[in-house]
């Protein structure tokens, strides 16, 4: 999970799921605190519609009221709780 606060992208991962027979749920994630973040911190700025993430430049957009980020690769991030399919 990438927590992207105050300019800075943390990322945990959740240990007791994630394989094709155990998939990870909101709860797994929403479970996370800050001691399950591993070390080393990324930086992001957002510059219009380009979110810079470790000074990588990335055109990303927007659906769902903000629940589900685009990027110009084709992946998705999904916000927590966001009700997005």
């Amino acid at each position: 999970m990438f927590e992207f606060v105050g300019g800075n992208v943390y990322t945990s991962y959740a240990v007791n799921c994630g394989w094709e027979d155990n998939y990870c749920t909101d709860a797994d994630f929403n479970a996370l605190d800050e001691s399950d973040r591993i070390p080393g911190v990324d930086t992001y700025t957002f510059d219009g519609n380009t979110l810079i993430w470790d000074e990588i430049p990335r055109e990303v957009s927007f659906e769902c009221d903000g629940g589900i980020m685009l990027n110009e690769n084709s992946y998705k991030l999904w916000r927590l709780n966001s009700d997005c399919n």
